[in-house]
């Protein structure tokens, strides 16, 4: 056992380029089986919330395609079709 604790030292640490984004822990589930829980109206919601990211963080890029159909009228009309 050492005989001081191992405490980190923030001096030693060098400063942050400006602007830059500094690391983060993610909030995760940890059980991915379980969409829902049992709790209170709040807690379920930011858990549906977390578990939802969670998901999406993990998709791949949607891939869509898209087609613009002009036509030569006195009202402007745009319109845009989607495949799902």
């Amino acid at each position: 056992m050492p005989t001081e604790p191992n405490i980190a030292r923030l001096d030693n640490i060098p400063p942050t380029p400006r602007g830059a984004q500094e690391a983060h822990e993610a909030i995760r589930p940890t059980d991915m089986a379980a969409h829902t829980v049992r709790a209170e109206a709040d807690q379920v919601r930011l858990y549906e919330l977390i578990w939802k990211r969670t998901i999406a963080s993990q998709m791949s890029d949607a891939q869509l395609e898209r087609t613009q159909v002009k036509n030569q009228c006195q009202y402007s009309l745009r319109t845009v079709f989607s495949q799902w």
